[in-house]
């Protein structure tokens, strides 16, 4: 079952609870401004400022500030139930986190501009994440390295 709430120390962040096979994966969705978005997956829970490099010469910080920093408007966030989904709302952005299987879809004033094709696999030493691509469209890049 997926969970969602809004942190109450944190009223810009909501916390999710991803179904991942038999156990559920702890998931954050920060709204830094209206229209930044950071989703942070961590199976421990402890959601660390900085990614943990894999070895200690891969020190570099990918991320420029932490979620908390003062550069950061930090909208409120609020859930709404849509049914087959939970909307983790800020201003016109919105995150969608479909019930049965976690997958995300984000919204810009209603707009689709990201969604997730498959659930996120997360394993011991990689993670996959499959975005669907409308017709023409295409992704580059691959977020944070060193994690």
């Amino acid at each position: 079952m997926i969970d969602v709430r809004v942190d109450s120390e944190r009223p810009y962040q909501a916390l999710v609870a991803l179904c991942a096979g038999e156990k559920d994966l702890p998931c954050r969705i920060s709204f830094l401004d209206e229209t930044i978005v950071r989703v942070t997956v961590d199976p421990t829970g402890a959601f660390a400022q900085y990614a943990t490099p894999r070895s200690p010469e891969h020190a570099a910080r990918i991320v420029a500030q932490p979620d908390e920093s003062d550069v950061y408007a930090h909208p409120s966030a609020f859930v709404r139930d849509e049914g087959a989904t939970l909307a983790v709302c800020a201003g016109d952005t919105e995150v969608l986190v479909d019930k049965d299987d976690g997958r995300l879809t984000f919204r810009l004033r209603g707009r689709v501009v990201m969604r997730e094709a498959a659930p996120l696999e997360l394993g011991p030493r990689r993670s996959t994440q499959k975005l669907a691509a409308a017709p023409g469209e295409r992704f580059f890049g691959g977020g944070t390295q060193n994690g």
